[in-house]
């Protein structure tokens, strides 16, 4: 195709539908590696083709500007959450830009897209600071006016959204992208507000807007259900993942994360680039590790104890149970305690990366060189020093 193009024998948005296209293809064969290279050789051709302009010469440039780059701003957004994976420049463009009006649904979702993305972008750059530098340190004066223009522009898009949504005819506003939009925006919030915090219990602040995660994400569940009531097996825009993932993790009240779970296993399999079943598995080994010895899974004796006794695997959550969101009236000073709390995680294979091991050590094990572990990390208060620090632990997991 790449060929084609340079001798000028094909049209450049052929090229990129088709480039589209075969990143679903890939995907759905579980290949996510390859779609994600043929997404980066996407993006890098619209670069080209801009730098040489000829997307201005093109008739059908609007196609371009309209359909196809808000494609990839949205496919890249997903891939954010995989972690190595380089933010494309696709979003330089976008940050900044949200706007006092949105003339449509599709105005909307491409700024809330971007603005999603950009949370991830500043969480992802505020991580990788204090893994460098210690969490002890102050944060940055850089950081924090970034997150406040980000807070600003969602507010923005906020009050936009509003006044878009009063004044059009609700038949003719998808109640499957309404909620999403919902959703993404509260999750954004949540991710954007708490990236610089170290202690975990400042996610305690933000129960509404996990309840309305919850909320919307059933909306749109429901919403996009086939005749059968089934979800359909992949879906190409991002869906409700992502945020149920967050919830399912960050949230500690008992009764919200597991209906967070719930609506995880529930929804399409394949959302993009994201695969919802792995994330399931590891929001109920977060689930396992922080309340493992607590009242909230008193009723499973299995889940009670060291998580050192065997590979760390939980009892499904069933369909229904515990699903009833204002079940919940548990107090926030009743949560997971601080030290309990998962901070961050990475999933690995020693065996193909040994680097995120560091100095833990996994012979303890006694596991066969093709087991996945668990990495992750919990505050400590350390005594002598009245401060809280990083340690770090490793489980092997089944994923």
């Amino acid at each position: 195709m790449r060929r084609q193009i340079d001798r000028g024998s094909v049209d450049m948005n052929i090229a990129l539908i088709s480039c589209i296209l075969f990143i679903c293809i890939e995907t759905l064969q579980g290949r996510v590696e390859e779609a994600l290279r043929l997404y980066q050789q996407g993006v890098s051709l619209i670069f080209e083709l801009r730098a040489g302009g000829r997307t201005r010469s093109c008739p059908d440039s609007t196609l371009l500007e309209d359909m196809i780059i808000p494609v990839f701003v949205r496919l890249g957004t997903i891939a954010l959450s995989i972690s190595g994976v380089p933010v494309s420049g696709l979003f330089d463009e976008k940050q900044g830009r949200t706007g006092n009006t949105f003339s449509s649904l599709s105005s909307a979702r491409l700024a809330m897209t971007a603005l999603a993305a950009e949370g991830m972008i500043f969480q992802r750059t505020v991580e990788e600071y204090f893994a460098t530098k210690g969490h002890e340190c102050p944060v940055p004066i850089a950081f924090k006016s970034k997150q406040e223009d980000i807070q600003q522009r969602l507010a923005e898009w906020h009050r936009a959204y509003t006044k878009l949504v009063n004044s059009s005819d609700q038949s003719e506003l998808p109640r499957s992208v309404t909620s999403l939009l919902l959703s993404f925006h509260a999750a954004t919030s949540i991710i954007t507000t708490v990236s610089t915090e170290q202690l975990e219990t400042a996610y305690d602040a933000f129960l509404p807007q996990f309840r309305l995660i919850l909320e919307q994400s059933a909306v749109h569940l429901e919403a996009s259900a086939g005749p059968n009531g089934k979800q359909p097996p992949f879906t190409f825009e991002m869906g409700p993942g992502l945020s149920l993932f967050l919830t399912a993790i960050k949230c500690r009240d008992p009764w919200l994360r597991r209906r967070a779970l719930e609506l995880l296993r529930r929804a399409p399999p394949l959302q993009g680039l994201y695969k919802c079943p792995p994330g399931a598995t590891l929001a109920e080994a977060f689930m396992k590790l922080e309340e493992s010895g607590s009242a909230f899974d008193a009723p499973d004796p299995e889940c009670a104890g060291s998580y050192g006794e065997s590979t760390l695997r939980m009892h499904p959550v069933l369909e229904g149970q515990n699903a009833r969101i204002e079940k919940s009236m548990i107090p926030t000073t009743a949560l997971i305690p601080e030290e309990s709390r998962i901070h961050g995680y990475c999933v690995f294979r020693p065996r193909d990366d040994p680097g995120p091991l560091g100095d833990l050590d996994i012979s303890k094990w006694n596991r066969s060189p093709d087991q996945i572990y668990l990495k992750f990390s919990r505050n400590r208060f350390d005594e002598n020093t009245r401060a809280w620090r990083m340690v770090h632990d490793i489980v092997p997991i089944d994923y």
